[in-house]
């Protein structure tokens, strides 16, 4: 009989949740266009909610801008879009990521 791995069984049960929310990402930064102050708010709640569900920072950016397909590749975003947005990610304090609705 099979011995339970209740760390692999938490990770399959997590990993629905965590597409539910790389898809809910995608489709705000779909919505954002060009526009980078609403690029710059779609940040700060990408990276709250990752931080509120229990997922580390650089994984979030990661799964940003750097995976592939990444969440700005699936929200339609071009490369220079994506390199702005990925930059943008440097200029965004803590305590604006914190103040931010998620």
């Amino acid at each position: 009989e099979p011995v339970a791995n209740p760390v692999a069984e938490a990770a399959a049960e997590a990993e629905p949740a965590f597409e539910d929310f790389i898809s809910i990402a995608v489709e705000e930064f779909k919505t954002c266009g060009e526009d980078p102050e609403l690029q710059r708010q779609a940040c700060c709640r990408y990276l709250k909610r990752g931080a509120l569900a229990g997922v580390a920072q650089d994984e979030l950016i990661h799964r940003l801008g750097l995976t592939a397909p990444s969440v700005l590749d699936l929200a339609g975003y071009s490369t220079d879009l994506s390199d702005n947005v990925m930059g943008m990610l440097k200029t965004i304090s803590d305590d604006e990521i914190f103040d931010c609705p998620a």
